[in-house]
């Protein structure tokens, strides 16, 4: 009947369902010298590096250069074919998930314990510190930082152009005029 009932002429319909199904992201999982390096800057490496707010989501190719979506969105208007970081000319991107590093894998609630230990731990220091400053204001009520002449900043040098401009001094009076002129010029 010169119709073809299946695409590639075989007697047999391709399964299309993985097809239907939207692609999962490539998962990235964070290694403990990450973490380690990440954590000396006080950073994570899930988050963006170009805007600091958002998450990697994003892998360029062929670098595999890691960024969120909104930052290689600005990026390409900037009409820039190239990586922002590395500047290899971008052929594509796949979206990925970063999975953040967890000395323990596979046990969620000792990460949330420790949060919470870490809250804990935020708010015992505050009131250590807030203890501290009442503390030494009822010792010592008038000393400051400002008057501790250990923090004070030098003072600042006299400005010469500004030294010509003024205006001449008053004359001295005659008895200073006399003593001072007889015993030094000659």
């Amino acid at each position: 009947e010169g119709f073809y009932l299946y695409p590639d002429g075989k007697n047999m319909n391709p399964d299309l369902a993985e097809l239907m199904e939207g692609s999962t992201p490539n998962r990235i999982k964070v290694s403990q010298e990450q973490f380690e390096l990440y954590s000396q800057v006080e950073s994570t490496f899930q988050l963006c590096k170009i805007c600091a707010e958002n998450n990697k989501d994003v892998q360029i190719h062929p670098c595999g250069h890691l960024l969120c979506r909104e930052c290689l969105k600005s990026w390409q208007l900037s009409k820039s074919p190239t990586c922002p970081f590395c500047r290899q000319t971008i052929w594509g991107h796949e979206d990925v998930e970063v999975s953040p590093y967890s000395s323990k894998e596979g046990s969620p609630t000792a990460k949330d314990e420790s949060d919470e230990g870490d809250l804990e731990d935020v708010d015992l220091v505050l009131q250590q510190l807030m203890l501290m400053r009442q503390n030494q204001g009822r010792a010592d009520p008038v000393s400051s930082p400002d008057l501790d002449p250990v923090l004070q900043t030098p003072p600042v040098p006299p400005r010469l152009d500004l030294l010509q401009q003024r205006a001449p001094a008053l004359p001295l009076p005659d008895y200073q005029n006399l003593a001072s002129s007889s015993h030094w010029i000659k």
